[in-house]
């Protein structure tokens, strides 16, 4: 009997201790470990998703998008970089000294650019090396610093206004100077896919160091009164091409500069392009080596490489 009330008595105490326990608040202890939601993958996918790039629609495609400009703030080339090697009619007897390697660089920096304006620093140099007469690397250097703006007035057309430097930092009757301000109209007529025709005219009024002279005279007698050319790029832009014209010398002569620039379809390098340039003109004469007071036009030819041409004048 006392075996009974024992065991009894435990079982009331185990129960009693089991309903203390279930009735105890909650700590924050108890709170702090509170077990979470089921965990969700497809909450957080949706909460991490990573935005694909985004693909324009071939109808979004605009001229601007097409010619390549409007690319933004940043460095850039200009006009387009090349080394050409071929023949010069300076003594026209074919000579060694009639045969010499063209090297230019061209580069921008955008300052700003939107739908209506594009404002640019540039900077362009020529050089002439006479690496077939007695290995002479450098005949002559050309400097050309410069500013742009250009005023976009619709897609197809624009407005270009700037400011360009000239020099070659020789001395007395060597020197050759033109700081002078520009302005320049083009327009771009769209063909088939991607292909398009650009023209543009461009003028300027400044002043000409030449034999140690400075005048208005000098700038329009040795630099032009105006240059007037067209662009032409295939679709693809495999194939592109340049002819300019420039009268100067009272419009007695004129100089003519035809440039052929084609990349193979199969090329490694998009930005690369074999290049062919014939011209009529002063060319090395023209940029302020000694010229003939006749400012009598020469013949040249050249062949290289180009690096992502452009329209420019």
């Amino acid at each position: 009997m006392k075996r009974c009330l024992l065991t009894l008595a435990a079982l009331a105490l185990t129960c009693f201790t089991a309903q203390a326990q279930t009735d105890y608040p909650a700590t924050d202890e108890d709170n702090y470990y509170e077990s979470e939601a089921p965990y969700d993958i497809e909450s957080e996918e949706e909460y991490y998703e990573i935005e694909e790039p985004y693909e324009m629609d071939p109808d979004e495609y605009d001229l601007e998008f097409l010619l390549g400009r409007g690319n933004g703030l940043g460095l850039g080339i200009y006009g387009g970089s090349y080394y050409l090697t071929g023949y010069s009619d300076k003594t026209g007897s074919k000579r060694k000294s009639d045969f010499n390697d063209k090297f230019n660089i061209g580069i921008k920096y955008t300052l700003y650019d939107d739908e209506w304006f594009t404002f640019l620093v540039k900077y362009e140099q020529t050089s002439f090396w006479e690496t077939y007469e007695h290995l002479r690397p450098i005949s002559e250097t050309i400097f050309s610093p410069g500013v742009e703006l250009t005023v976009k007035m619709n897609p197809v057309s624009r407005l270009m206004l700037g400011w360009d430097m000239k020099f070659n930092g020789e001395a007395d009757e060597y020197a050759r100077r033109f700081s002078y301000f520009k302005i320049g109209l083009f327009r771009d007529i769209p063909l088939r896919g991607d292909a398009f025709i650009s023209a543009g005219i461009q003028t300027g009024l400044g002043r000409g160091y030449v034999e140690e002279s400075v005048s208005i005279r000098n700038y329009f007698r040795y630099n032009g009164y105006f240059t007037a050319g067209a662009w032409f790029q295939s679709s693809g832009e495999n194939l592109k091409c340049r002819i300019k014209a420039t009268p100067y010398d009272f419009f007695n002569h004129c100089a003519v500069q035809v440039d052929f620039y084609y990349r193979p379809s199969y090329s490694l390098f998009d930005r690369i392009y074999y290049m062919v340039q014939y011209g009529y003109g002063l060319e090395q004469q023209h940029q302020y080596l000694p010229i003939p007071q006749d400012l009598t036009p020469l013949h040249y030819i050249r062949i290289g490489l180009c690096l992502r041409p452009e329209f420019t004048l």
